[in-house]
């Protein structure tokens, strides 16, 4: 059971997702009738995920690297997103990622900006469903 949770990586795991929400979203793979490796995929490009993923990374970030700067953390994360470092990335240069940055502040903005760029990318969105498991996936993890 849960076989889509173990996918995630283990010293991520219990920073995305937290145990005792399992069941309702083992819950929600089967009303879509998700296979584990579907709703893998799906969560891990929901935006609750997303938004927390990058703080996690810009967290751990600053405690490996505090000599880097935010802006050049937030490059490092955009560029890890990108085709040249990830085959299911997103399609954009350096450059464009040199010029976002002209528009990053802060990570709420990086944030933003990547689920943005994750919108665009027409591949993400399974089934054309995004909007609505996006806000039921939020409405899982943000419960009590």
């Amino acid at each position: 059971m849960y076989d889509w949770y173990y996918m995630f990586v283990t010293n991520l795991r219990s920073d995305i997702i937290n145990v005792n929400k399992l069941p309702s979203l083992e819950k929600l793979r089967k009303r879509y009738f998700f296979t584990n490796q579907l709703f893998f995929e799906v969560l891990i490009q929901s935006e609750w995920v997303t938004k927390t993923l990058q703080i996690r990374l810009y967290e751990q970030a600053k405690i490996d690297f505090p000599e880097l700067t935010d802006k050049e953390i937030f490059k490092t994360i955009i560029m890890s997103r990108t085709i040249s470092c990830n085959a299911f990335g997103l399609e954009i240069s350096e450059y464009e990622v040199d010029e976002a940055l002209n528009n990053i502040k802060n990570l709420d903005d990086l944030i933003i900006y990547i689920i943005e760029q994750d919108k665009l990318d027409e591949q993400s969105d399974i089934f054309g469903m995004r909007n609505n498991i996006n806000e039921t996936i939020t409405k899982i993890m943000e419960s009590k």
